[in-house]
């Protein structure tokens, strides 16, 4: 791997371009959109601007005051949305923050069918360069590339950058799912591929869909809330049991220690739910788990073909 290779002669692809609705489109139809809205018309929507007074505010902090609607939305499918929402008693802050949630939704799941399904490397933003952790997900990301699958990561630096890195400068595809945070989070320079996203669940939903296999390296709460995500989803039998790695067991044993000792025996779980996830101190039992499923066509998802009403729940 060529240490020095930075991401200034290739720019990742980022999702401005259009799409679609007609004016007559209501709530339900904009659902699927079908022409003429643009990313940033949903982004930025002329109805709603929101201005934060503190830095240190979330996006749906109630420091968060809008502007006064001083000029209707120039965009006739967004009136038209803004329509259906107000006659079903959906107005004011609701209906901005439905569009705000559209816009994640209806961009993430566009952009997810531009590559085929991968492997999602979760783990923390703050594990330094050239720490252990750092140098095996790069080496991960390497080996997953030269073996023909993409990687997706939250798009930051720590162990995102490190999964980014070893697969950009193999030449592979290299997706970041980044975040909007007042503070750390950053796209790293090793993308092929991103979006920002400004809500934490809808890029969680990308992060599972885009994938079929996952992988969690030593991480802090984001880390285990990605984990618990998955690990749920499997669980309750909202998608299939696809491959799942914990990365390192020294790290990871005493969450599962905790698990079986306390909430095994007090009957919050089964003994099939620690099944769902696999310890690891080896990165090409990770590779090896995706070459058995293969590749997809790029467009297509492994669970498209699949209920999730179908699957049978493991609790």
């Amino acid at each position: 791997m060529n240490d020095d290779q930075t991401s200034t002669d290739t720019q990742p692809t980022t999702l401005a371009e259009p799409v679609s609705a007609s004016p007559s489109q209501t709530a339900a139809d904009l659902a699927t959109p079908t022409l003429t809205q643009t990313a940033a018309d949903l982004a930025t929507p002329a109805f709603t601007q929101t201005t934060v007074d503190s830095a240190n505010a979330s996006p749906d902090s109630s420091d968060a005051q809008p502007t006064a609607l001083a000029q209707p939305p120039t965009d006739p499918s967004v009136a038209a949305w803004l329509e259906a929402l107000a006659r079903i008693g959906v107005t004011g802050h609701s209906a901005e923050r439905a569009v705000r949630y559209s816009h994640d939704l209806l961009m993430g799941l566009r952009l997810i069918r531009t590559y085929p399904q991968g492997v999602t490397i979760f783990g923390s933003a703050r594990i330094a360069p050239n720490s252990h952790y750092y140098n095996k997900a790069r080496e991960l990301g390497g080996l997953l590339a030269q073996n023909g699958h993409a990687v997706i990561t939250g798009g930051g630096p720590g162990i995102m950058e490190a999964a980014n890195r070893g697969a950009y400068e193999y030449g592979g595809r290299s997706i970041g799912l980044n975040i909007t945070l007042p503070h750390e989070q950053r796209p790293n320079p090793y993308l092929t591929d991103t979006m920002e996203f400004r809500y934490f669940f809808a890029r969680k939903v990308m992060l599972a869909m885009t994938s079929k296999v996952y992988v969690c390296f030593p991480g802090g709460f984001g880390t285990l809330d990605e984990f618990s995500e998955v690990l749920i989803l499997m669980q309750e039998g909202k998608m299939p049991h696809m491959p799942y790695f914990l990365y390192n067991t020294e790290f990871w044993q005493p969450l599962v220690d905790f698990f079986r000792s306390t909430y095994l025996p007090a009957g919050l779980i089964s003994k099939e739910d620690l099944e769902i996830f696999t310890l690891t101190d080896n990165i090409h039992d990770i590779v090896d788990a995706a070459n058995r499923i293969g590749h997809a066509k790029v467009g297509d998802n492994y669970y498209d073909r699949l209920s999730a009403l179908d699957m049978p729940s493991r609790r």
